[in-house]
């Protein structure tokens, strides 16, 4: 029966015109035939993935990349340079070729720098990936003498933790040099100025969290209401300390070297600075379009707005260096540096100079709504069909339309009202939504936090640094100096971690984790608990010994407890045949009951061990890790512990069949250590149980020998 599988049937048709196919999910008895085949040579073209061309020394004439990105498990990015160097270096067959011959196919624009960086770059660091599991803990404990801490300090993580404290150290003392040079004068009264700012920024992130919560907005987001929205990403800010990547991207080789990786990522343009001094506004006008809830329904707090506003803006990579310019001086809130990868946003009045830009027209961009300024009380005729650029330009033209009118009613006003300052003359009266009234916000630190900003305004307005000479000039050096102070404060604590034992706090942590569930003594000594786990190395140790001491593998039957292993070792996301709704939720295959009850109690025991976890402080998620526990497995194996052929259970899942066979492969060692763990504690029952359901699991093509042996 196992001839008749697809990837066994339709291999000798390939291998006879001489082509071969080698990735993880072929079966592993293909993979060694294809190996085999090709190193003597009888495979002319074989399409493969890295696995062949990094892990194997199995050289060809010529090799081919059909793209110069991959997929590295969340996402595709460029191949780097040590992946490069590796699998073009499988070009040229020693003692055959006199060279080799590497055809790069690239199907995408790709620059310069990443080009060069992937063709002559550096090769990858060597970075160890040490971590200690509870069973290492447990064991280590055991042992008198052997203490966790020792094992650490003497880990090739802790020697290249070590080996960067004087390149800290130069970094410090590098930093701290540039921060002294930087003279400001009058910097007192550079200071107090940037504190009113600081204020007067988080007062207005307040009252924007406060008003864009989903109860008071979300029944505002009607198509057609005029909106402000925000130029840059939500809590942003000139002067915030938030981006520790790009604050500590460094080298500290030489000066020049300095400059050119520390001022790029710090530096600012205009735009902001200009904002800053001028009082120019963060946010622009715009209409929404429509709106959706993303996240997961399960967990509300992952839950999030995403609005559709149509705006002003300009697509980054149409414009050129003069037309970044001409923006820069025609339009107050243009940014490079805001929240859009694409696009930045731009005032949406008229202005002719701005209009007659090729990359400068009406879009619909999509924001989160904590990227609302405020909402107005005013709404505008919106065309069903947007994706026309006329009805686009035609809806903008509505909007500068309406803030022409009350533009006009403003002046109006004022001419009837010369009580009115001179610098407010500007100001365009558009009514917006009352946060009390029409949003019903009955927060009581509202009025208060709006209050403030009123009188933190005021006071920026009369502040004298902004009438002063140079204003943006020593706005800049301020802003420099002090992402230099944060960064001296960031170097210094990274020397004092550096200096230290790695995963200190992480390690205290787990011990107290093991203390709570009863698998260490308080005074350090490995209970049965504790000696159940050193055994077990195939999965969740703390999971897997919960599981047999609240009694589920023993109460399960032999099919069942195979199938019930099965959650420990499978992780992949794979549907099923022939699905059903279980508790109105679509499933990947038919659930029986006793699945999902054992399912069940699997999930019990692990939300114990995952809360424990998180109340002790470790990095957990504990609905995500619990949801990784999967079911697709389950009912594969119940079918293969019944004596169905390989064949058979393949037609119930969409799983590779190199997945499986390693998915069962796996699971039987896990089986074979639970009986270990069994023969510890002294339950003999449980661990024949075990060992029978190993000689259950083990047969047919599942456990081929390999043919290298």
């Amino acid at each position: 029966s196992d001839k008749k599988l697809p990837q066994v049937a339709s291999m000798p048709n390939l291998l006879r015109r001489g082509l071969g196919v080698h990735h993880s999910g072929l079966l592993p008895i293909l993979k060694e035939v294809i190996e085999i085949l090709f190193q003597e040579g009888l495979i002319k073209v074989l399409f493969a993935t890295e696995t062949m061309s990094v892990g194997l020394n199995m050289p060809a004439r010529t090799c081919v990349f059909a793209s110069p990105r991959k997929f590295d498990g969340t996402g595709f990015r460029w191949i780097t340079s040590g992946e490069y160097t590796q699998m073009s270096g499988r070009a040229g067959r020693r003692g055959k070729d006199d060279r080799g011959l590497v055809v790069l196919m690239v199907d995408e624009k790709m620059d310069a720098p990443t080009a060069k960086d992937m063709l002559r770059g550096r090769s990858d660091p060597l970075d160890s990936a040490f971590h200690v599991s509870y069973a290492t803990l447990l064991n280590l404990m055991r042992v008198e003498g052997a203490e966790p801490e020792d094992m650490i300090m003497n880990s090739f993580a802790q020697f290249q933790n070590m080996r960067r404290v004087p390149q800290l150290e130069a970094k410090v003392a590098l930093l701290e040099k540039k921060r002294d040079e930087i003279k400001i004068e009058h910097e007192e009264q550079v200071n107090e100025y940037v504190k009113l700012r600081d204020g007067l920024d988080a007062l207005t992130s307040e009252r924007r969290a406060i008003t864009n919560l989903p109860t008071h907005s979300v029944p505002f987001l009607q198509p057609g209401r005029l909106v402000r929205v925000c130029v840059d990403a939500p809590g942003s800010s000139l002067f915030s300390s938030s981006d520790t990547e790009a604050l500590t991207r460094m080298t500290v080789d030489a000066d020049d070297q300095y400059d050119d990786e520390v001022r790029n990522p710090l530096s600012f343009d205009e735009t902001l600075l200009r904002k800053s001094v001028e009082d120019g506004n963060d946010s622009v006008w715009g209409v929404i379009v429509h709106f959706e809830k993303v996240g997961s329904k399960k967990h509300s707090k992952h839950q999030k707005y995403l609005v559709d506003v149509l705006v002003k803006c300009a697509e980054k990579l149409k414009l050129s260096d003069a037309d970044r310019e001409t923006l820069k001086l025609n339009d107050p809130v243009f940014s490079l540096l805001n929240s859009s990868e694409r696009h930045s946003l731009l005032q949406c009045e008229e202005n002719r100079v701005v209009d007659e830009l090729p990359a400068v027209e009406f879009r619909v961009v999509r924001v989160p709504l904590e990227q609302l300024d405020c909402m107005s009380s005013i709404r505008v005729y919106l065309p069903k069909d947007l994706y026309p650029i006329e009805a686009r330009t035609r809806c903008g033209a509505s909007i500068r339309e309406v803030l022409k009118r009350f533009e006009e009613r403003s002046k109006e006003e004022r001419e009837r009202k010369e009580q009115k300052e001179e610098e407010e003359e500007d100001e365009i009266v558009i009514p917006m939504l009352d946060a009390e009234k029409d949003m019903k916000v009955t927060d009581k630190a509202y009025a208060k936090t709006v209050q403030k900003i009123q009188m933190l305004s005021k006071m920026m307005k009369d502040h004298g640094f902004k009438t002063s000479e140079n204003a943006i000039e020593r706005l800049r050096k301020h802003v420099e100096k002090r992402r230099l102070e944060y960064l001296v404060k960031h170097a210094k604590k990274e020397v004092t971690v550096a200096s230290g034992m790695i995963k200190a706090d992480v390690l205290k942590r787990m011990r107290r984790v093991l203390r709570r569930l009863g698998y260490v003594s308080e005074d350090g000594v490995v209970t049965q608990k504790g000696r159940c786990a050193c055994e077990l190395a195939g999965a969740d140790e703390l999971v897997a010994t919960e599981l047999i001491f609240n009694g589920t593998f023993k109460a399960l039957p032999l099919h069942m407890l195979v199938a019930t292993v099965s959650c420990l070792v499978w992780k992949e996301k794979t549907g099923g045949k022939g699905g059903k709704d279980v508790n109105g939720k679509k499933q990947g295959m038919n659930v029986s009951e006793d699945v999902f009850s054992a399912h069940s109690n699997v999930k019990d025991a692990a939300r114990k061990v995952f809360k424990q976890q998180l109340e002790c402080k470790l990095k957990v998620d504990v609905e995500d890790s619990i949801e990784r526990l999967r079911w697709d497995l389950m009912e594969v194996m119940l079918a293969w512990c019944k004596g169905n052929t390989f064949s058979e259970i393949m037609k119930m899942t969409e799983a590779f069949e190199g997945s499986i066979v390693r998915a069962i492969r796996r699971i039987e060692e896990l089986m074979r250590q639970l009986a270990s763990a069994c023969k510890v504690i002294g339950e003999s029952d449980l661990e024949k149980k075990f060992l029978d359901a190993c000689e259950l699991v083990k047969r047919d093509i599942v456990f081929t020998p390999s043919l290298f042996v």
